[in-house]
């Protein structure tokens, strides 16, 4: 029985990817700045347009992936559910993204 198919492992590649990559700079802000996250907010939007206008684009993204797992809710199960969402809020979206993705292939292969 395999664990993972490819795809699913590729997806939780990438998915980490985001989270280690995002954290790396999240760190190297942190060690200039001190752990004042409003701060780093204020910064992300007022440093550029172009730069307010990616991190916009995140939280609708975070916002998507939520309305997704939430509306899946009952195919998902809660702890899917719960996990998919502590994990965007917590890690990054992208793995939030990777993980919803991951159990509603694996679920669609059962069908």
């Amino acid at each position: 029985m395999q664990i993972l198919t490819k795809r699913s492992f590729t997806l939780l590649f990438l998915g980490t990817l985001g989270v280690v990559l995002s954290y790396l700079k999240f760190f190297e802000w942190f060690s200039i700045n001190g752990f004042d996250v409003i701060a780093g907010w204020q910064e992300g939007f007022s440093a550029s347009i172009f730069g307010t206008g990616v991190i916009l684009d995140l939280v609708v993204c975070a916002f998507m992936v939520f309305t997704l797992a939430f509306m899946d809710r009952k195919k998902l199960g809660w702890a899917w559910s719960l996990l998919i969402v502590l994990s965007i809020f917590t890690f990054s979206v992208s793995i939030g993204l990777a993980l919803y993705l991951i159990k509603i292939e694996a679920l669609r292969r059962k069908v």
